[in-house]
């Protein structure tokens, strides 16, 4: 299907022919609903709203195709996965956490396990009588921040080293595979009694107990919806059709899915923003320290700002 048109001038004899031929092709191959209407691309609509063949063509005219709908699956175009974009870190800063000497300053892991279980933090002392039931998650992250890296090692813990490797991931996207082939390399060439990790697997769940976890929810190969609480089990795309798998394996429980969306909660984050003695005074500064002197130098010095505080308030009960 011709789509040179659509970077033309809408009052030119191009564009004119080439939506009309698109809109005969979509007509014929397309998705009408009851009516026997389209869904309307322009940026205005987005695919969200039918509409009869003389308003899309005004629409379009008006406002133009929208400019991420590439693959015309609502039209009649065949169904094409989109390889993701290619991310470039190399202008990526990472912070070293050195101090004027070049030192490496030891991680701040008893801050970080407060942080993540204060309740805990506050009943140690209970736990080594015996007389209290701790969280199981931050017994075993407390014994991992004692165990040593490896015999004699006093520079860095298992812990220690599994998040800054984990942190090394990240910044750098590396893949799985590879994070296990670092994690095979490292307990290669440390000395015999190497407590690390064998593999991400074992790794992910340490992190997970942190409370950095985050929920898997399989997409559309088209972007068009999520399988998710009553689709949770559906096999194709309510909207397009396509497949929701890319590897289908028989006789096994999990298939491939073309597509997989991460999803980070917000509340157990904006929790942990509350609780870390380093952030949470920024969390409350709108509170606590902004200035009434009638300059607008942030949005939240704005009538919106403040009305929108207030709504919150209401919401929040506070």
């Amino acid at each position: 299907m011709d789509k040179s048109w659509v970077d033309k001038d809408p009052a030119s004899l191009e564009y004119e022919e080439g939506l009309n031929a698109f809109l005969d092709y979509a007509y014929i191959h397309g998705k009408l609903n009851r009516e026997g209407n389209l869904k309307c691309p322009c940026t205005d609509c987005k695919n969200f709203v039918c509409q009869e063949r003389s308003r899309i063509v005004d629409d379009l005219v008006c406002y133009g195709m929208l400019p991420s709908y590439t693959n015309w699956i609502h039209h009649g175009e065949r169904s094409v996965s989109t390889p993701a974009p290619e991310i470039r870190n190399e202008d990526v800063e990472v912070d070293t956490d050195v101090d004027a000497d070049g030192i490496r300053i030891r991680d701040d892991l008893s801050g970080l396990l407060g942080d993540a279980f204060p309740n805990e933090v506050d009943n140690m002392e209970n736990m080594q009588d015996g007389t209290e039931d701790v969280n199981l998650n931050f017994k075993k992250l407390l014994e991992q921040s004692k165990k040593e890296f490896y015999p004699g090692c006093d520079k860095m813990t298992v812990l220690s080293f599994v998040i800054r490797l984990w942190h090394i991931k990240c910044i750098n996207q590396l893949s799985n595979k590879a994070f296990t082939m670092m994690l095979q390399l490292a307990r290669d060439s440390f000395p015999d009694g190497c407590s690390l990790p064998k593999n991400f697997t074992q790794c992910k769940k340490i992190i997970t107990d942190l409370g950095m976890g985050y929920n898997k929810i399989d997409a559309c190969r088209n972007d068009c919806m999520l399988f998710w609480k009553d689709d949770s089990k559906l096999d194709e795309c309510n909207i397009c059709g396509a497949s929701r798998w890319k590897i289908v394996r028989p006789g096994k429980k999990k298939n491939t899915p073309w597509k997989i969306l991460r999803h980070f909660p917000l509340k157990p984050r904006l929790q942990r923003l509350f609780m870390s003695s380093k952030t949470a005074k920024d969390m409350r500064w709108h509170k606590e320290e902004i200035t009434n002197d009638r300059v607008m130098r942030h949005p939240a010095d704005s009538i919106a700002g403040s009305i929108l505080m207030k709504l919150t308030r209401i919401l929040l009960q506070i």
